[in-house]
């Protein structure tokens, strides 16, 4: 009887283990995938690289100053200075495929 027992209850315990791991698995948010594209925009009064970071930025593409680096490069900029009039390529992201 004892055996039995046993048997019974580490069965038990490995249903609810396994169980378990589907409970965490469900309650993980599932990540929206963003597709990156390009655009061109006109540098208003007062922008920055790092507003127009904030603003364009998705979670899953990486940190803000990678994105700022990036956009250095993508229009030949040698520092983060940029002016009102000015055009920049800009990468954004969007969670729809075009």
């Amino acid at each position: 009887m004892k055996r039995r027992e046993r048997i019974l209850i580490l069965l038990l315990v490995g249903m609810l283990m396994f169980s378990g791991g589907f409970l965490v698995l469900a309650k993980e948010k599932p990540r929206e995938i963003c597709y990156k594209y390009y655009t061109s925009i006109r540098v208003e009064e007062g922008d920055t690289l790092w507003e127009i970071a904030g603003r364009y930025l998705c979670e899953q593409s990486g940190s803000r100053d990678s994105y700022i680096r990036e956009l250095m490069r993508l229009n030949g900029l040698r520092g983060e200075q940029i002016e009102a009039g000015q055009y920049l390529t800009i990468i954004y992201y969007s969670t729809e495929y075009k």
